[in-house]
């Protein structure tokens, strides 16, 4: 069902989405030796809603997310069946704003996910678990124009992981965020960014808080835009026995596209991240200073075809480590997708990623491949 509804006040848009998939890996569990090749199957439908008038707009998405899994082969003594992971998962976005006077706009977002994809708890996740959880970003903010080239930024973020076992740890942080900028020109702005957090642990793993301090350069040219900032962060425990952990945390962040931005599917683009920092999410008390690079690029040919080639490589040198554990992982994968109808694409994508650890029983590689159909239209778009 899709539906548009416009007046001279207000738009509402609503979107039927569907995509179904299909994941082989040579190595589904991630294991040093004892490989099991294993086959993934996904549906994935959904609604999106719009909300537009002069001031405000809300934007809201949900999609219901089962997943089934088969062995190629029979699994290894001691591995389990890759169908005792079959789960029924789900995503849901919501974003709100309004421009409550000339100078203050009020925003609220939630992000909620049922996964089993430990990126989705941690930027810098290096974790090969596929433990079932449900975790939710709930982040009201505001921004203030005091003009004269001024402005405040504040945002409070708060995020709850359960696990659906009690092998797992659950954890719950609350996050104040305030950035005061100054802008240059329309093109160019600098602001000093606070974050301080607490990450609570309902076993026996560390209560921390987190304070970081940094300065940040933003500056949009032509077709590329570039983000460039760097500061101190200092992390402590709740227990004396643990060290502090002190870091000078920084990204560099490119992105470019033709036609330039804010043009709509451009013809080509390209990001470019590099960035370092400490893990938010420790798993058993184990942190790690991650150095990670992620690139992409992409060309569309004729409106119809898209290519990606995709690499990524990041760092995880755990800290407090007896050990002295220290990680590398590789990833690299290329993405062909055709629209071959107005409403409907299919992908296709290729990849390999592997990890050289320092500690024996980490290591792994797993070559993966990916076909998906997706259908979906957007009436308020035209």
């Amino acid at each position: 069902m899709f539906l548009s509804i416009g007046t001279a006040q207000a738009k509402i848009n609503i979107e039927a989405l569907v995509t179904t998939g299909w994941e082989y890996n040579t190595n589904f569990w991630r294991a040093e030796t004892d490989e099991t090749a294993v086959d993934t199957f996904y549906i994935k439908p959904g609604v999106a809603l719009g909300y537009d008038t002069a001031k405000s707009k809300i934007e809201a998405k949900f999609t219901l997310e089962p997943y089934w899994y088969s062995d190629r082969d029979t699994p290894q003594q001691g591995v389990r069946d890759a169908s005792e992971d079959n789960f029924v998962g789900y995503a849901g976005h919501f974003f709100g704003e309004t421009q409550a006077t000339d100078r203050l706009a009020l925003k609220l977002s939630d992000r909620l996910y049922r996964t089993r994809d430990a990126a989705q708890s941690d930027t810098f996740s290096n974790s090969v678990s596929r433990d079932l959880y449900t975790i939710n970003y709930l982040t009201p903010s505001l921004y203030y124009d005091f003009g004269n080239k001024f402005g405040l930024g504040i945002k409070y973020r708060n995020t709850i992981t359960e696990y659906s076992t009690d092998l797992s740890v659950d954890s719950k942080e609350n996050r104040g965020v305030a950035d005061l900028f100054y802008n240059f020109n329309s093109r160019s702005s600098l602001f000093l960014s606070y974050n301080v957090w607490e990450r609570k642990y309902d076993k026996t793993i560390s209560t921390y808080l987190s304070n970081k301090l940094s300065l940040n350069f933003v500056r949009q040219f032509h077709y590329f835009s570039v983000d460039v900032g760097g500061g101190y962060h200092h992390r402590s425990f709740d227990e004396d026995d643990r060290d502090n952990l002190d870091l000078f945390a920084w990204h560099i962040i490119i992105d470019g596209q033709k036609p330039a931005a804010p043009a709509r599917s451009p013809r080509a683009y390209m990001k470019l991240v590099l960035k370092q920092d400490y893990n938010d999410a420790g798993t058993n008390d184990q942190y790690y200073i991650a150095t990670q690079l992620d690139a992409e690029v992409g060309y569309l040919y004729k409106k119809k075809i898209q290519t990606i080639l995709k690499a990524y490589f990041q760092n995880s040198d755990y800290q407090n480590d007896p050990a002295n554990r220290s990680d590398d992982t590789y990833s690299v994968s290329g993405l062909v997708s055709y629209r071959f109808w107005e409403h409907g694409k299919v992908k296709f994508e290729v990849g390999y990623r592997q990890r050289e650890s320092s500690l024996f029983g980490n290591d792994y590689d797993d070559t993966f491949t990916m076909l998906s159909l997706d259908f979906g239209h957007d009436f308020g778009s035209k």
